[in-house]
């Protein structure tokens, strides 16, 4: 298999989205878990 520039480019940059779409959705579900918790709380108030 042969790549040329671009396709190594094309890759990189793929992988590099999905780390930083990973990261993205770590920070959305801690700060929806905690939202949630914090709702509980104040429900049981």
């Amino acid at each position: 298999m042969i790549f040329n520039d671009q396709s190594i480019i094309k890759i990189f940059i793929h992988d590099e989205n999905i780390k930083i779409w990973r990261n993205f959705c770590r920070q959305r579900s801690k700060y929806t878990k905690s939202r949630r918790y914090y709702k509980k709380r104040i429900s049981k108030k």
